[in-house]
């Protein structure tokens, strides 16, 4: 169960039934499942998302998707 949550992003779940890696495939978890680690992880990542548009006015958040995880630098 561990490598079937680490394949979605801090504060997201597995979506039974669907494949590995494709749309779709991992949901919000709900608040009460979230833990304090996925609450700051999801922060740093709207953080770095805002960012990313005021550089980039005019284009869609999903062009964003090329960026690494939120607190990294490579």
């Amino acid at each position: 169960m561990a490598e079937e949550s680490n394949r979605c992003w801090p504060g997201y779940e597995p979506v039974p039934g669907k494949p590995e890696h494709s749309q779709g495939s991992c949901r919000k978890k709900a608040p009460s499942k979230s833990t304090a680690a996925d609450k700051k992880a999801q922060q740093s990542r709207e953080k770095q998302l805002d960012r990313w548009q005021e550089q980039h006015p005019g284009s869609p958040k999903k062009a964003a998707q090329h960026l690494h995880k939120a607190g990294t630098k490579t």
